[in-house]
């Protein structure tokens, strides 16, 4: 049977919760040392291949934490069962303070591919999220009331200064509940939006390339109905650039697309908090009936989730 060996530094900082280590998300100083503990675990493996001799997959118990590969990207989980040479674990991401959130998500590991360490997490419930909201109206009688054409003669050859806004999302008030019965509380985004100012990126179809970024978020707040968005549209002279202009204005692109993470109040259905990761503009929603649409996390979220707090 393939074996993993856990590692145990004397000089690594002592744990906070005993053998459960699940985190009270109201101990603020607990959560802070948590997030340190987790930081350095994480400088850790950055280049550490999985250990394959020493104890055995039995030493693995019901919520210890442990991290492997997603191609050249570290994941998080809490162990839920072993059966075999493979350890079911639940999917498990940090949050903006580096403190490590347990999902319901479960995927299946092998037990050799396994990095054991022993941090703190919190037990909650949280989402994968994507809201769509519609564009408001840049053209009216086909002329442009958000952007300045640029023509020769009598053609439009290009639109300029293009401005788009919308909503990324709506609180309970605006949107009492979606199909699920989830509901946005008000504040969800007040932790997000400082980071989210430090990189405003708009992208074209949610596309993570250089190329198919077409413009930057402007300006971005709360108000009684959701939060509100405004943008600008690159002017660069490239022809992708110069199509995604003309489809705003001429409005055959209306949809504005969001993403991130949801994490749940008690109730499992209020949304306290939202982590904003993504903006685009998509010519077909997720969902066109829906404001958002929750889904579980992947592997893939997990993974882009670990590589954020690390710059990796």
């Amino acid at each position: 049977m393939p074996t993993i060996l856990f590692h145990r530094k004397q000089s690594a900082p002592a744990p906070i919760a005993k053998e459960g280590r699940v985190l009270s998300s109201k101990n603020e100083a607990a959560l802070r040392q948590a997030s340190d503990l987790l930081m350095g675990v994480l400088g850790q493996l950055q280049s550490q291949e999985p250990a394959k001799a020493g104890k055995s997959a039995s030493g693995l118990q019901n919520q210890a934490t442990v991290f492997f590969r997603h191609g050249d990207k570290l994941v998080g989980g809490v162990v839920k069962a072993v059966a075999g040479d493979e350890v079911e674990v639940f999917l498990a991401f940090p949050d903006e303070r580096g403190v490590l959130l347990k999902s319901q998500s479960a995927i299946k590991v092998k037990v050799s591919d396994l990095m054991p360490r022993d941090v703190q997490f919190l037990d909650v419930k949280v989402k994968r999220w994507d809201a769509n909201s519609p564009l408001s109206d840049v053209s009216e009688n086909g002329e442009a009331k958000a952007a300045r054409p640029v023509k020769q003669g009598d053609v439009i050859t290009d639109y300029l200064d293009v401005m788009i806004s919308g909503y990324g999302s709506t609180f309970k008030e605006t949107t009492p509940q979606d199909r699920d019965g989830d509901y946005i509380m008000p504040g969800a985004f007040t932790e997000t939006l400082a980071r989210f100012k430090k990189n405003p990126v708009m992208l074209a179809d949610h596309t993570n390339k250089t190329e198919k970024v077409v413009g930057h978020w402007t300006k971005f707040n709360q108000d009684r109905a959701g939060l509100a968005m405004e943008g600008a549209l690159t002017n660069a002279p490239d022809d992708f650039s110069r199509r995604v202009r003309f489809l705003v204005v001429e409005r055959s692109l209306r949809t504005l697309s969001i993403g991130g993470m949801f994490l749940y109040d008690t109730d499992g259905r209020g949304v306290k908090k939202i982590e904003l990761w993504e903006t685009s503009i998509v010519p077909i929603p997720a969902n066109p009936d829906a404001l958002f649409t929750v889904k579980d996390v992947d592997i893939d979220t997990a993974a882009k989730a670990m590589s954020r707090l690390t710059g990796g």
